[in-house]
């Protein structure tokens, strides 16, 4: 079965290049068709973000996730009703990519099928598919820090290890794919430009203020601190401390 993280981050770009939307707007989709899937009665930030990554095989922290769950409430496809998120489905009907996702995975098959075949014809490597796969987002998760959209120390990707001699063949095969098969270099390179598109729910820029800030109080609300002491779940405690250090 295709790695869920190479589908995704390729159907990121397929999605950017019918719909020309920005980055949040870019995983509306992705939402909309899960919450078809696993038919929720009521959704939570935490179990759609944990159902996301399962899914998808991408994490999307808490905030980011809240932020895209806005924007779905903004195009209609749920309600705010309480502490919960309600789905009105017909309106989630409209974003479904389920058919988009297996063409796109056909194409994915034969491109890893491709370089499995290089490898094993120019090098005498044989790879298993799930090899295959995993060198691929090794080599992405490697350039992370190319990459301009993504902070230093965060990424979507899971963490996979690759030889250095399967990362060599794999560089191999971009070269041999740019100089003889450019329709799948170009497929290859959805890739990458999906893992920015990707990175981009983390986009700040921490360099664009300039100045000093002195004697300044910040005050933090009651929901703030109680989620950082723990009252509301280790898992909003969490989330919470990670949103409270710095970058």
């Amino acid at each position: 079965m295709i790695n869920k993280t190479i589908k995704t981050i390729a159907l990121l770009k397929t999605i950017y290049e019918q719909s020309n939307s920005d980055y949040i707007e870019l995983f509306i989709p992705f939402i909309a068709t899960l919450i078809l899937k696993k038919n929720y009665s009521e959704i939570t930030i935490e179990k759609i973000c944990n159902d996301f990554a399962d899914e998808y095989g991408l994490k999307i922290p808490y905030h980011p996730m809240q932020t895209i769950i806005r924007r779905a409430k903004t195009r209609d496809l749920i309600k705010k009703s309480s502490d919960k998120w309600i789905p009105i489905q017909n309106n989630l009907l409209k974003h479904n990519i389920s058919t988009k996702a297996i063409e796109k995975t056909s194409e994915i098959d034969q491109l890893i099928n491709k370089f499995i075949e290089f490898s094993k014809t120019k090098f005498n490597n044989q790879l298993t598919f799930q090899a295959a796969e995993n060198i691929i987002i090794s080599f992405l998760k490697d350039n992370d820090k190319e990459i301009l959209f993504a902070f230093e120390n965060v990424s979507l990707l899971p963490d996979i290890d690759a030889k250095k001699e399967q990362k060599f063949i794999l560089n191999k095969f971009i070269k041999y794919l740019y100089e003889n098969d450019y329709g799948n270099y170009k497929l290859l390179s959805k890739f990458v430009t999906g893992f920015i598109f990707a990175n981009c729910i983390f986009y700040s820029e921490p360099t664009a203020y300039k100045g000093n800030i002195k004697n300044v109080k910040i005050f933090l609300d009651t929901r703030i601190i109680l989620r950082l002491v723990g009252l509301e779940g280790k898992y909003r405690k969490i989330c919470y401390e990670e949103f409270m250090s710095p970058v």
